[in-house]
């Protein structure tokens, strides 16, 4: 049996981020991509930023990054400019697996 922290990586699969439990998702937002990896849109701490993108700018504001299921397995794709929904990202990139045919987890 797969676990919540496990399922956020199947294809397709959207996970809200929060700060505290039960709380809604304000941290961020993230979709699978499938193979133990997931495109995430949201706030990042200051370490991460430091051991993966120390000369992309300061800290704050909303990332965009692709985690993978290791400390190491991560790419930092740049800092959002502007505003961005990541609810609204995370649920097109979510329907383009499913109309590309990705295997979806039920």
């Amino acid at each position: 049996m797969s676990t919540t922290e496990d399922r956020m990586y199947d294809a397709a699969q959207i996970t809200g981020h929060c700060s505290e439990l039960d709380a809604s998702a304000d941290v961020g937002m993230s979709v699978g991509l499938g193979g133990g990896r997931m495109l995430y849109i949201g706030e990042v701490s200051d370490a991460l930023i430091a051991e993966h993108g120390a000369e992309l700018g300061g800290t704050g504001g909303r990332w965009i990054v692709v985690f993978g299921q290791t400390r190491e397995d991560v790419q930092i794709l740049g800092k959002a400019v502007a505003e961005i929904d990541a609810d609204a990202v995370c649920c097109a990139v979510a329907a383009v697996i499913r109309r590309a045919g990705v295997e979806v987890p039920a």
